[in-house]
């Protein structure tokens, strides 16, 4: 039979040490293979190398802003200290200068209520003052009426006495005149007695309405 070689006769040329034409054609078929093989794993570690590298640049990028924000929040915190500690520094100034003024009218404040002690005693004293004064003068106004009245009162005794006086030092012819030659003394008499009471009540009218604006001025300077 002629023909492709058979198995034995391959492994009869591969003791012999010659090839076959068999293990030439297994050879052939087995190299394509191995190619395909090879690339397949060149591939695929081509791919697991993209794959790392992609996995390496996203921790990386992640990592990154992992930092950014850490260092953002870090620029905060120590943003926000300073104006906190600056906040607490202007309060500190502002309760020092308010400190200062409250002491300044604290201090001023005691001053006019010294102030406002002493002119009060001062207008007490002045009231008194004023109050005794116008009682002086109340005193004085009625010891003045009673001596004006007591005036009074010894002038009419004196005008009746007087025609009696003057008779008893007349000598006795004198005395025995007609009664007439008295007539005018006591008519005058009688016309004083008459005005008296008049001149007397016109002296109190003016005394009591004396007294009153006294007492209205009295009392406006008391207000």
């Amino acid at each position: 039979m002629s023909g492709a070689p058979s198995c034995k006769d391959s492994v009869a040329f591969q003791r012999s040490g010659s090839p076959t034409p068999c293990t030439l054609y297994e050879a052939d078929r087995i190299l394509p293979t191995a190619k395909e093989n090879h690339d397949s794993v060149e591939s695929v570690l081509q791919d697991t190398r993209s794959s790392f590298e992609r996995k390496d640049g996203l921790h990386a990028k992640s990592y990154a802003s992992e930092i950014d924000t850490k260092r953002a929040k870090q620029q905060f915190a120590q943003r926000s200290k300073v104006c906190k500690l600056q906040y607490i520094a202007e309060l500190e100034r502002n309760v020092q200068s308010l400190q200062a003024e409250g002491s300044e009218v604290s201090a001023e404040l005691e001053f006019l209520n010294q102030q406002n002690l002493i002119l009060s005693m001062e207008n007490k004293e002045l009231k008194q003052h004023l109050e005794s004064l116008a009682q002086e003068q109340l005193i004085k106004y009625l010891e003045q009426e009673v001596l004006e009245r007591e005036i009074g009162r010894l002038r009419c005794m004196y005008q009746q006495q007087a025609p009696m006086t003057q008779q008893s030092k007349l000598p006795p012819r004198q005395q025995l005149m007609p009664q007439i030659q008295f007539q005018p003394a006591q008519l005058q008499q009688q016309m004083s007695l008459q005005q008296q009471p008049n001149r007397l009540q016109q002296i109190t009218q003016s005394q009591v309405s004396h007294r009153n604006t006294e007492k209205r001025n009295f009392e406006i300077l008391r207000l």
